[in-house]
């Protein structure tokens, strides 16, 4: 990933038909870059997972806010990234994880 890149994660529903996307940008509600990743998903015994997005986003500027979606709609969250003078070599960052349930 690097150190200007964040991995977002989330989870759907596995009949939930949305893409791997993620738009984001400087500015509530406008995405100006959009990435693309992958899911998956697991089974075990009788539990099956839904589908997990990955999407890594960046380059990232330092010191900054930055909106963003998942999956092309749905609630916008943010995050700061951290000033470059700032001694950190890894960060984890967890904002929420959401499963959209489709009856």
């Amino acid at each position: 990933m690097g150190k200007d890149h964040m991995r977002v994660s989330w989870i759907t529903n596995e009949h939930f038909h949305t893409q791997s996307i993620v738009e984001y940008g400087i500015r509530p509600n406008e995405y100006n870059a959009t990435a693309t990743g992958e899911y998956t998903s697991y089974r075990y015994f009788f539990y099956s997972s839904g589908k997990i997005h990955h999407v890594t986003i960046g380059p990232l500027e330092p010191a900054t806010t930055y909106y963003y979606r998942c999956g092309g709609s749905g609630p916008e969250f943010s995050f700061r990234t951290p000033p470059t003078a700032f001694p950190l070599q890894f960060v984890v960052v967890g904002k929420f994880v959401f499963s959209l349930l489709i009856n």
